[in-house]
């Protein structure tokens, strides 16, 4: 050609010189990079490019002299491929959680490492989405009771989470009370009483009434359990100091262990 254009790493291009006339004496070419740090040229007209620049090839025989153009581009910068950091580990606080229904959220929180790994997202997986759900951040909302696992996962990194919730201890319906009742509604200024002798009325066998506990609230709801200027309690023995209407707090628990409160409304007299 009677010019090249090319990109460094392209080629060799072969060059062909026509002497004439057909019966000139000189017909030997001489080939001459004029720049060879650009391309290189052999005898016999193969270019080898080098690097980018512009120059000339000269063919020359006898007296006659042909130049042939050259322009060499660098080749366009390849983009570097981003250096990949592998998740190393995935840990997550807290590392399993124990809770009742109707308790929560829960937060997680997962630490990747190391700082600079290249995938750092955490996705996050509720293996059982009847016992509990898990948000894209980590926050779990319990739904029933059971247990199951949540996966936090970063590369290809898993932690499992172990989850038991349990189900609230139902709460005994008024009609489940036993109909316990109990004189205890007069008493006199700083009488003792010892009420682990009180009769109470359809009592359970088997119950401890020396384990009833007692309190003392005002009329405001205020405990005042601890005022010995208004009531003192030694075990089962209640004695009240200050003339007044008080509520009087008898907390037991029934067959099934759970847990009863009965209030009374007292008089303290003279």
């Amino acid at each position: 050609p009677a010019s090249i254009t090319a990109k460094v790493g392209e080629g060799p291009v072969q060059l062909t010189a026509t002497v004439l006339p057909s019966n000139a004496t000189s017909r030997t070419v001489t080939w001459i990079s004029k720049n060879k740090q650009v391309v290189t040229v052999d005898s016999n007209g193969k270019v080898t490019i080098i690097g980018a620049g512009e120059t000339t090839i000269e063919a020359k025989a006898g007296e006659k002299t042909f130049a042939v153009q050259v322009k060499i581009e660098a080749q366009p910068q390849q983009p570097q491929q981003p250096q990949v950091v592998p998740v190393q580990s995935v840990t997550v606080t807290p590392a399993s959680i124990t809770a009742k229904v109707g308790e929560g959220p829960v937060q997680l929180t997962a630490t990747v490492l190391p700082s600079n790994a290249t995938s750092r997202t955490v996705t996050w997986t509720s293996k059982n989405e009847q016992v509990v759900t898990v948000d894209s951040n980590g926050k779990v909302t319990i739904i029933g009771a059971g247990e199951t696992t949540i996966e936090a996962k970063a590369g290809e990194k898993i932690f499992t989470v172990q989850v038991k919730i349990e189900a609230q201890p139902q709460q005994p319906q008024e009609s489940d009370f036993p109909p316990y009742t109990v004189n205890l509604q007069t008493f006199k200024v700083n009488q003792t009483v010892d009420a682990s002798k009180v009769v109470w009325e359809n009592f359970p066998q088997g119950l401890d009434k020396t384990a009833i506990k007692y309190s003392l609230r005002d009329f405001n709801g205020v405990d005042i359990s601890n005022n010995k200027q208004i009531f003192e309690v030694n075990g089962q023995n209640l004695t009240f100091k200050k003339i007044g209407s008080y509520f009087l707090i008898a907390t037991l628990r029934d067959n099934q262990n759970n847990e009863i409160r009965i209030d009374f409304t007292i008089q303290v007299n003279e």
